[in-house]
């Protein structure tokens, strides 16, 4: 596949076209593994046949959506996901004319089949994607609707891959255990944690799925009852965490994090936290972080990009280094609230079927059909993630909390950085027309 695309900046009083040039892009590896989902993850109720089936015509879900950013990105066919310093500017996706400013509209009369292909058109109008833009890059028709907001229904960040080409909640379980899904660490490999009765002491266990290109002459697929763990340990953590302060996963070093609630010390507010290594289950990490201010309820924290992250209070909230307050976003939350990580990138589940991205020192709000998070999984390549519910029960026994099979909406299936950046302002209007061919 290739494709190309061309920008028309228009001078919304007079008409008169101030500039247009076309640029050419290279295809990423986004859709080609989308078409072939992770092997272990199909062996149990993932109708491969049905998915196809709703992805079809491609141009319409898979390359549906446009997203347009303020910096450039590195043109590797590897490189499928927004990275954390990615400047938004707009997504357009289907046919709008709402006052999202961040939303362009699809051109339904001027958008068409060719013989080997598809012709898009997106209109921006003069309140639309104002800003230097940089970088333009095809995406799931789902997230061009969300416009980096969450004003209406029509788009979000996760998708279901049995049935990408509408908002519905994942279905594709693949793993089913006692406890708390923690992450995939080896491949094949999961690990959980329960509390241990009588204790706040946590039991991390480990548990093999069904290798699909190994299977033993005794092997089952079957998912109806627990399986069993080859490895257990009894972990201490050393404070006085809160299971109800959802826990945070520092994905580069592979070490989970848990937080007290916000205590008075000596005339200062502080949180507690201690890291325990998913490696060795070693303690890896231990230490406070003072707070310019306290919480009545603390719903989840996360330590990130060398800020803590905190949400609590119908906030969430960011303090610098040193406690400062840096910034403050009102958020409903329920219990179920999660901080994550996908491409080095912050996420935030507040429970309520809403998500947060961090972009470039920024939260931005989005749809979410469940209240799912993505987890870690070493083997599942992105746009799919490992995606699971996180629990809050103060006694995890008999409690499961399992992996389903999750795929992002904000994928990149082409990158285009512009030859010269693109000015736009409240006095243009913009037109792309994105032509992607066989």
């Amino acid at each position: 596949m290739k494709g190309k695309a061309t920008f028309t900046l228009t001078e919304a009083k007079t008409g008169r076209m101030v500039k247009q040039f076309t640029e050419h892009n290279m295809i990423t590896d986004a859709v080609k593994r989308i078409l072939d989902p992770p092997d272990h993850t199909v062996l149990y109720n993932f109708d491969y046949c049905a998915s196809l089936k709703k992805m079809m015509p491609i141009s319409q879900t898979l390359f549906g959506g446009i997203i347009l950013l303020g910096n450039n990105i590195e043109e590797s066919a590897g490189n499928v996901m927004l990275t954390k310093d990615c400047i938004p500017i707009a997504t357009a996706g289907g046919a709008y004319s709402g006052t999202n400013v961040m939303r362009g509209s699809l051109n339904e009369n001027e958008s068409y089949q060719t013989a080997n292909g598809y012709h898009f058109t997106w209109d921006f109008a003069t309140d639309k994607a104002n800003g230097t833009i940089k970088c333009a890059a095809l995406t799931s028709r789902i997230f061009g609707n969300t416009g980096f907001a969450n004003e209406d229904s029509s788009g979000c960040l996760t998708l279901n891959p049995e049935n990408i080409s509408t908002i519905s909640t994942t279905t594709v379980k693949y793993f089913n255990a006692e406890g708390q899904y923690v992450g995939t660490f080896e491949k094949y490999v999961h690990t959980y944690f329960k509390r241990i009765s009588g204790s706040k002491n946590l039991e991390f266990v480990r548990l093999k799925s069904l290798d699909p290109t190994a299977v033993g002459v005794n092997d089952v697929v079957d998912i109806s009852s627990y399986a069993q763990p080859y490895f257990s340990t009894e972990v201490e953590i050393p404070i006085n965490y809160d299971l109800y302060n959802r826990w945070f996963l520092n994905v580069s070093t592979k070490v989970l994090y848990f937080f007290t609630d916000a205590y008075s010390d000596n005339g200062q507010y502080k949180v507690g936290y201690a890291g325990i290594s998913m490696t060795d289950f070693s303690v890896a990490d231990t230490g406070t972080w003072v707070l310019s201010k306290t919480y009545s309820s603390q719903r989840a924290t996360a330590i990130y990009d060398g800020k803590l992250f905190v949400a609590g209070d119908e906030k969430v909230e960011i303090f610098s280094s040193s406690g400062e307050l840096l910034r403050s976003y009102s958020r409903s939350l329920s219990p179920a609230c999660y901080f994550y990580t996908v491409n080095g990138v912050l996420y935030f589940t507040d429970g309520s079927k809403v998500m947060m991205a961090y972009y470039n020192g920024e939260l931005y709000t989005f749809n979410n059909p469940n209240a799912y998070s993505y987890m870690y999984s070493a083997d599942i390549e992105a746009p799919y993630f490992a995606s699971a519910y996180v629990n809050i029960y103060s006694n995890l026994s008999g409690v499961s909390q399992n992996p389903y099979l999750g795929l992002a909406s904000n994928f990149l299936a082409t990158i285009n950085n512009l030859s010269e950046p693109l000015e736009k302002t409240n006095e243009h209007t913009l037109k792309i027309t994105y032509d992607i061919t066989n």
